[in-house]
């Protein structure tokens, strides 16, 4: 009975696991696309509580701030050679390229434009 009970609680610990790779696969493939905690959540029959909970447990991070992390990441290799922020910023899934200056500007602690400069400056 006890080895029993221990197959169970290893078993515990690794659900959840194919959900939140499944995530971080999509979320890799797709971060030019909206995404919502809630409808991938209800898609895949999970609540959103344990969804968020077990996607932090993975990655230190809730899904939107690891999305935006990617993003982010894609953002600051595509100004290596784009000069338009705007078309950047709808590359990286942002329609409104204000709204993504001051993403990244809180995310980098410079805006895309010092970004590039600093960059051009190596």
């Amino acid at each position: 009975m006890a080895a029993r009970g221990g197959e169970i609680s290893k078993s515990s610990a690794v659900l959840g696991k194919p959900e939140i790779e499944d995530t971080i696969r999509y979320l890799q493939a797709n971060y030019r696309e909206p995404f919502s905690v809630e409808a991938w959540a209800e898609q895949h029959h999970i609540s959103v509580c344990w969804f968020i909970r077990k996607f932090r447990e993975r990655t230190g991070m809730t899904p939107l701030q690891y999305l935006t992390r990617l993003r982010i990441q894609k953002a600051k290799e595509l100004l290596q050679y784009l000069d338009q922020i705007g078309t950047v910023a709808e590359l990286v899934g942002y329609s409104d390229p204000l709204y993504f200056s001051r993403i990244f500007k809180s995310r980098t602690g410079v805006s895309p434009t010092e970004y590039r400069k600093q960059i051009a400056g190596r």
